[in-house]
């Protein structure tokens, strides 16, 4: 286990495995974090224009979120605070600019195997980057560098600074891409083009693969600790498999010959989903409630977050979809905004400044990027209904009259906003609970 980056302009890449003491010395943010950093350091290097912009892309949120920040408590976040001015000093030492991005693991393979794949040789890596062709391959050839020793000390120095140790399962994990391929197992490969086994097998062996895969992922065989995991998540593993294949152009290895999702694979999930313990819901909120919150709101600020609050029970959304939540800029779900909400009257769409907008038929709100993907970009429609204080399409209505009454009003702000006289503020989780 280690950590790796690489350059998609540059096309430069590097790796580091830690030892024992390094492992145990830092947790998995920080190592994330120590990799955005390492990697911004190499790649800055290797651009040559004058105010560079340091595209600093990363599949941890929080490590996402750090590269913009430098006022880490030295007594509590030492490591933290360490990474912080190294990223500040080499920033300046470049005239650059950082722009820190996240992106989803399932996307993130090559820098996935630059930090696992230790069983392979840099030659033996690039030849499995260039035959699978994962997700932001560089269009040049990659070449694998050696971490300069001051960067290697400095590695080393940090993990002096841990306040406490950390016991961790202390073995070499194998990269998601060199799971899945014939002959990657072990570093005395000769053969750097060997095929995947996705890719040359029958579909009935592909099938009966993914259903041991499927089983090893239940067993905990890939879990941090060896515990079995539940049946939903290891359903969610397969998805991701298939969906890594097929973005490699490979075919879906959950179909059959019929071209129809296995049989066999759907038996087996839904075998363990039986035996699975029950999630616990919380119970629902008494339509009751929000009747009360909507007469008990006189004021203004009130108001508008009663609206808020009752849009937000017909379309069963998550607090970040409709208030300001806490570290809300390292969350992948978008806020509503106005653009994404549309009134439709008999066959018509209003426009948002139309007067009877509030007796529109019906109301939709389209879902942008979401944590589970689960209405990623989907239309959600609700009805008007006949009740006299709860009503969809009346609250969203009030909604967007609010906003378009704010001067400077942009149909991009997020519905949570609140013009209080002065300036625009925000509504937070925390005003409506």
């Amino acid at each position: 286990m280690g950590i790796g980056g690489y350059g998609h302009h540059s096309g430069m890449a590097w790796r580091y495995e830690f030892t024992k003491e390094e492992q145990i010395s830092f947790d998995i943010n920080q190592k994330e974090y120590l990799a955005s950093s390492i990697n911004q350091k190499i790649q800055l290097t290797f651009d040559d224009s004058q105010f560079p912009c340091s595209e600093d892309i990363t599949d941890n949120t929080s490590a996402c979120a750090w590269m913009y920040k430098s006022n880490f408590d030295p007594s509590s976040h030492p490591v933290n605070n360490e990474i912080a001015h190294e990223t500040a000093k080499t920033l300046m030492e470049h005239n650059a600019s950082s722009y820190s991005q996240h992106l989803p693991g399932a996307a993130n393979d090559i820098a996935d195997s630059l930090s696992r794949a230790f069983h392979l040789t840099d030659k033996q890596l690039i030849a499995l980057f260039e035959h699978t062709k994962p997700p932001y391959l560089p269009p040049q050839k990659m070449k694998i560098i050696k971490l300069p020793e001051e960067l290697t000390s400095w590695i080393a120095s940090l993990a002096q600074l841990t306040t406490k140790t950390r016991e961790l399962k202390w073995a070499r994990t194998k990269s998601t891409l060199a799971h899945g391929i014939i002959g990657w197992s072990g570093s005395t490969t000769s053969k750097p083009d060997l095929t995947p086994i996705f890719e040359s097998s029958h579909v009935p062996k592909k099938i009966r693969c993914l259903c041991g895969f499927l089983h090893a992922l239940r067993r905990g065989d890939f879990s941090p600790t060896g515990d079995q995991i539940k049946g939903k998540t290891a359903k969610t593993a397969i998805i991701h498999v298939a969906a890594t294949i097929s973005a490699s152009g490979g075919k879906d290895p959950r179909l059959d010959k019929s071209g129809k999702p296995s049989l066999l694979i759907e038996r087996q999930i839904n075998s363990y989903k039986k035996v699975d313990p029950k999630t616990k819901h919380q119970k629902a909120i008494p339509p009751e409630v929000y009747r009360f919150i909507l007469r008990r709101a006189t004021l203004p600020r009130n108001q508008a977050v009663a609206n808020l609050l009752c849009s937000a029970l017909f379309f069963a959304m998550r607090s970040c979809e409709y208030s300001k939540t806490q570290r809300h800029h390292e969350k992948q779900t978008r806020t509503i905004r106005p653009c994404d909400i549309t009134f439709i009257k008999g066959n018509k769409i209003l426009s948002h400044d139309h007067p009877h907008l509030h007796k529109a038929d019906i109301v939709i709100v389209t879902f942008g990027p979401q944590k589970s993907d689960a209405h990623r970009d989907k239309s959600i429609p609700q009805e008007a209904t006949s009740d006299d204080e709860l009503n969809p399409v009346w609250h969203m209505a009030h909604t967007i009259r609010r906003l378009r009454s704010y001067p400077g009003y942009d149909k991009e702000w997020p519905i949570y906003t609140y013009y209080d006289q002065k300036r625009n503020a925000s509504q937070t989780s925390r005003v409506m609970k």
